[in-house]
């Protein structure tokens, strides 16, 4: 790609992308200064795994009281600057129009607040966590003595399903402010949306009262689960062959389709009263999965 490069102007090249097939992006850094006691700042979204996000400063983890400074950002996109007085700020990433419409659906937070001082320019640059949707970032000060910090993201995501007709059960999380329900109990078969969840050990999940173990598979079988940074998981609750409780955590691949009209699919079968029921599905004519046993 050709880049022109004008006299007496700064630049940041950012490289993003898949670390074999990088792209760059050139920033043209600002060269109005913020106004007396403020500090300017914007957005770059470098993912279209994200997709849009808005984007907002606060005192505190809380957004009741905070200042949007980027709406509806999709990758591979840049926000005009706002302008902030200076201070101490967490910065949170969500997905756009979630705090009008009252869901919860944080992709970033910074873990403490970073400090914005008086003239700073600052573009935060965000990139995608491990699964796609969540983001780390990366905070570009602007300018000759300009610095760049990376944050990376320290939480999952987690969705559940339960398929044990009859059995009470539930799955309970964690993050740092507390327990998160992801399906109170219920008899009937029920699945969540994705909730942000503590990294590191999986949720409890419960069976008529009764612990079961959340395992995840690996290169020599079954293990206890453990969730990574960044990462989108689903967690399924259902009976094996002897009619037992079986919970298993498998890692989700939100990342975008290859094309922008694309979708994914997947079939999972949880069909666990029948064992030897094998399930096929198509979409539009075209075979997605063949055989599922």
């Amino acid at each position: 790609q050709v880049r022109t490069i004008n006299k007496a102007q700064r630049y940041s090249l950012v490289a993003y992308g898949f670390q074999n097939e990088l792209k760059p992006v050139l920033i043209a850094e600002s060269t109005t200064v913020p106004d007396a006691g403020k500090a300017n700042v914007n957005v770059l979204n470098t993912s279209v795994d994200i997709g849009a996000v808005d984007v907002y400063l606060s005192a505190t983890k809380d957004l009741s009281v905070s200042t949007l400074i980027a709406s509806s950002i999709v990758g591979v996109s840049q926000s005009g600057f706002a302008g902030v007085l200076a201070g101490s700020y967490f910065v949170t990433v969500v997905g756009a129009n979630s705090i009008a419409k009252g869901i919860s659906d944080v992709r970033f937070q910074t873990p403490a607040a970073i400090t914005l001082t008086a003239l700073q320019v600052m573009t935060i640059i965000l990139t995608p966590g491990a699964s796609g949707v969540l983001a780390n970032a990366i905070m570009l000060t602007q300018g000759t003595t300009g610095t760049a910090v990376s944050y990376l993201n320290s939480t999952a995501r987690l969705r559940a399903v339960t398929a044990v007709a009859g059995m009470s059960s539930s799955v309970v999380g964690a993050n740092t402010t507390g327990p998160v329900t992801l399906l109170a109990s219920s008899t009937t078969p029920q699945y969540s949306n994705y909730f942000v969840v503590n990294t590191g050990a999986a949720p409890t999940v419960t069976v008529n009262g009764a612990t079961v173990p959340v395992l995840m598979d690996s290169s020599t079988g079954p293990v206890a689960a453990v969730l990574a940074a960044g990462g989108d998981y689903t967690l399924m609750v259902y009976l094996d062959g002897s009619n037992a409780p079986t919970a298993k955590i498998i890692e989700d691949n939100n990342t975008a389709p290859v094309t922008s009209s694309g979708v994914k699919f997947r079939l999972i079968n949880l069909a666990s009263n029948n064992q030897g029921l094998q399930l096929s599905m198509s979409v539009n004519s075209i075979s997605i999965a063949s055989n599922i046993a």
